[in-house]
C-alpha cells in the first residue's frame, strides 16, 4: 500500500465512524492490523471504534499499547485513562492522570479528566476540590464543560437551587455560548433535579428540551424487520440442527436486558463475587456476526447465512470470543456480558457458546421508557428515546425477543424481574448464584463497596445502597405518558 492509498485508506476508515458504520471501521481496522500489526494510526482509530462500541476494555488495551509504544502521544494519556474510568479500573485511570500530569502538568484538560474521574467514583470532596484548585490556580478552563461538571457535583451534594442557577445561566447564555450536546446534557441534569424535587412536569418539560437538541435517527421499521427475520428463521428444529461448537471451556453469562433496566445493577451483583467478572458491554459478537460470512463462505443475508456453518466455523467464533474474554479477564472462565445486541443474537451464540447461561432481566415497561426519556442516552445510539412512539416499539421488539428465546433454546435461562431484585435483594441473589452454579458470596450484597464503577451510565445510581425508590416511577409522570400507556397496554 503506497502513501497515496494509506491516506485513502485511513479517510475511509473516519468517514466510516462519521457515518456511524463502527462495525465495519471495526472489521477493516482488524483486517489492517493482521498484516500491519504495529500500525499505531489504525491501532488509534480502532481504539476509539471500541469506544463507541462501549467496549471500553478494548479500548483501554489499544491506549495502553498505544503509550507502551509511543510514550510521547499525549492526547493517548486522557483517552486511556477515560477507558480506564470506563471499564471500570479507577485506580488505573487515576495512575494515567497521574502520568498524564507528569506530561503536560496542571492544565484545564487534566482538570477535567480527574474531575470527570472523581465525580463518577462518587469521591465528591475530590471533585470538588479539584475545581476549587482550578478556579484559584490562574489557568483557564473551558467555560461550559467546567460549569457541567460543577452542575453535576452540586447535584451529588444536593444543592440544587446553585445548580438550577449555573444551569440556567449557561441555558439562557448570559455569560458565553455552549455547543448543542452541552446544552442538551445540562437540560438532562436539570431532568433529574427537578424529579429529585418533586416538580415532575418541569423535569418532563427539560428532557423534552435535551431531546430537542439531539441529532441522529432510528430505522423503526427496519428493526422490526431484523427482528422478526430472527424469529421467523431461529425456530426451535432450525436451532437443533445448526452445527455447535465442540469447544466448552467457554462460560459466559449473558445478561439479556434493556437499556435502563437494571443490566449495570445485576453486573455489578455479580462482579462482587470472587469466579466472577464484569465485562459490560462487549462487543466481541457484533464483530463475530460481521465476520460469519467471511468465516463460513456463506453468500446468504444473516441469519439465513447459518444455514452455512459447520463445525469447526463454530469453533472459530468461540475463539474469538474466549480470544476478547481473556483479555478482559485472563484468569476468570466466567465473565458477564450485557451488551444490548444479545437479545438478537442469543440463538447464535447457543451453538457456539454451548456452556453459557443467560438471565432474562425485565423491568415495569413504563418505569423502564421513563427512565430512558429522561436519560441522556441518545447519544450512546439509542435514537428512539426521545419519541414516545418509537420508545414504545422498540420495547416491545425487544421483549418479543426476550419472550422468544426460552421457547426455542436449550440454553438455562433464567428469568429475574428488576423490582423483585430490589425489593428481595438476598433471596434474588441466592436465586441467581444458584442458577450459576457457584458458592454463596456475602459480598454480592455489598455491590456498592466495590472499587470498580459500572461501565455504562448507571455509575451514579449501581455505587449506591439498593434502593426502590425507581419502583412506579411512571405514576409521577403519567400524564404525560398517553402513547407509551396505549401501545404498552398489553403488557402491563
Amino acid at each position: 500500500m503506497d502513501e497515496r492509498q494509506y491516506s485513502q485508506f485511513i479517510k475511509s476508515l473516519h468517514d466510516l465512524q462519521q457515518r456511524k458504520l463502527v462495525n465495519m471501521a471495526e472489521e477493516r481496522c482488524l483486517e489492517h492490523l493482521e498484516s500491519h500489526p504495529d500500525d499505531n494510526h489504525v491501532k488509534t482509530i480502532l481504539a476509539g471504534v471500541y469506544w463507541e462500541l462501549h467496549d471500553f476494555s478494548l479500548s483501554l488495551d489499544l491506549y495502553l499499547q498505544l503509550l507502551r509504544d509511543e510514550p510521547e502521544l499525549l492526547d493517548v494519556y486522557r483517552l486511556a485513562a477515560q477507558a480506564a474510568l470506563r471499564s471500570g479500573n479507577r485506580d488505573l485511570a487515576l495512575k494515567i492522570a497521574e502520568d498524564y500530569r507528569k506530561k503536560v502538568g496542571n492544565t484545564p484538560e487534566l482538570t477535567l479528566l480527574l474531575v470527570d474521574i472523581y465525580e463518577r467514583n462518587n469521591m465528591i470532596d475530590e471533585a470538588y476540590a479539584e475545581l476549587q484548585r482550578n478556579r484559584t490556580g490562574g489557568t483557564s478552563l473551558d467555560r461550559p464543560g467546567i460549569e457541567y461538571f460543577t452542575c453535576r457535583i452540586l447535584v451529588q451534594q444536593k444543592k440544587y437551587d446553585e445548580a438550577i442557577d449555573l444551569i440556567m445561566s449557561i441555558l439562557n447564555q448570559t455569560s458565553y455560548s455552549s455547543s448543542d450536546k452541552i446544552r442538551g446534557e445540562l437540560y438532562f441534569v436539570l431532568a433529574k433535579i427537578y424529579d429529585r424535587t418533586g416538580e415532575y412536569d418541569k423535569a418532563w418539560a427539560a428532557a423534552e428540551s435535551a431531546h430537542q437538541l439531539e441529532g441522529g435517527g432510528w430505522d423503526m421499521s427496519a428493526y422490526e424487520r431484523r427482528a422478526q427475520s430472527i424469529m421467523d428463521f431461529m425456530d426451535r428444529e432450525t436451532v437443533e440442527g445448526l452445527a455447535c461448537s465442540t469447544l466448552t471451556d467457554e462460560k459466559p453469562i449473558f445478561i439479556v436486558g434493556n437499556p435502563r433496566s437494571g443490566t449495570s445493577l445485576l453486573e455489578q451483583i455479580l462482579g462482587m463475587h470472587p469466579e466472577i467478572d464484569n465485562g459490560g458491554e462487549m462487543s466481541i459478537t457484533t464483530l463475530i456476526q460481521a465476520r460469519s460470512a467471511h468465516v463460513m463462505d456463506s453468500f446468504h443475508e444473516w441469519p439465513v447465512s447459518l444455514y452455512d456453518m459447520r463445525a469447526a466455523d463454530a469453533d472459530v467464533f468461540a475463539t474469538m470470543y474466549a480470544e476478547a474474554r481473556a483479555r478482559l479477564a485472563p484468569d476468570t472462565a466466567m465473565v458477564s456480558n450485557k451488551s444490548l445486541v444479545l437479545q438478537e443474537q442469543l440463538g447464535f451464540l447457543s451453538r457456539i457458546l454451548p456452556a453459557a447461561k443467560a438471565i432474562n432481566l425485565r423491568r415495569h415497561p413504563l418505569d423502564n421508557c421513563v427512565s430512558c426519556f429522561t436519560t441522556s442516552i441518545s447519544n450512546a445510539g439509542h435514537h428512539y428515546a426521545g419519541d414516545l412512539e418509537q420508545l414504545a416499539r422498540t420495547w416491545i421488539v425487544r421483549r418479543r425477543l426476550q419472550d422468544y428465546w426460552p421457547t426455542v433454546l436449550d440454553m438455562p435461562i433464567l428469568e429475574l424481574h428488576y423490582e423483585n431484585l430490589v425489593a428481595n435483594q438476598e433471596h434474588e441473589t441466592r436465586r441467581l448464584l444458584e442458577f450459576l452454579e457457584v458458592p454463596w458470596e456475602e459480598d454480592c450484597l455489598n455491590f456498592h463497596q466495590s472499587t470498580r464503577v459500572a461501565r455504562t451510565i448507571s455509575y451514579d445510581q449501581v455505587n449506591k445502597k439498593m434502593y426502590n425508590s425507581s419502583a412506579g416511577r411512571w405514576k409521577r409522570y403519567e400524564k404525560h405518558l398517553g402513547p407509551l400507556i396505549d401501545m404498552l397496554g398489553d403488557y402491563l
